[in-house]
């Protein structure tokens, strides 16, 4: 199953360029079988979900969730299954007490040439570790997949989207046909049961 698990809307993300509808339909026409929107600091509502489906025109088995982009003092982490927005910068352990139902993806963490030590990589507050994403360049993608295999942490990609041309380039996929919401990405994620993917088609 491959999922977009790491993008932005205008809506809510000044930084992002893109609607919400443009952005599922995008998604969809690059036969992703879902997306989760992460918006800074923005948990998006199940009622603002739907609404979202109605007016994307999706069909009924699109996977349309939400988690949220948090800045802490570790960096950009990417939060699943927390059940409100984190709206303030926050430390990572301080999400994981008050969200403990939740998982915890290091963002883009090789961005702008950044040498990450494997006691980062391997903090055991961090779920997994975003190595595939547009912030990172080819050399930064390749120290990734490096430390992916020697460290042995459980890797995902996410196209980090402020526009429709990156939408859906880089994938999670994971192992399950059957994610149906939220807490089920949880568990894939803190199962280790996923993977980047690398360049879908522009």
């Amino acid at each position: 199953m491959l999922l977009e698990t790491h993008c932005h809307t205008l809506k809510h993300s000044a930084c992002s360029i893109i609607s919400p509808v443009k952005l599922v339909q995008t998604i969809q026409g690059k036969h992703l079988h879902g997306i989760i929107i992460t918006e800074h600091h923005y948990l998006w509502s199940e009622e603002e979900l739907k609404e979202l489906r109605i007016k994307s025109k999706v069909k009924d088995s699109f996977l349309l969730l939400s988690g949220q982009e948090v800045e802490t003092e570790f960096g950009h982490v990417l939060v699943y299954g927390a059940d409100k927005s984190i709206e303030t910068v926050v430390s990572v352990s301080e999400i994981k007490k008050k969200h403990p139902q939740s998982a915890l993806v290091f963002a883009h963490p090789y961005r702008d040439g950044k040498k990450v030590t494997s006691e980062e990589l391997l903090n055991p507050l961090l779920d997994a570790v975003e190595i595939f994403t547009t912030k990172h360049t080819v050399s930064e993608i390749n120290q990734g997949l490096g430390d992916w295999h020697k460290y042995k942490f459980t890797a995902v990609a996410g196209s980090d989207t402020h526009d429709e041309k990156v939408a859906g380039l880089y994938p999670t996929q994971f192992t399950s046909d059957n994610i149906k919401n939220i807490s089920d990405v949880v568990k894939e994620i803190k199962a280790g049961r996923c993977k980047p993917c690398w360049g879908m088609e522009r």
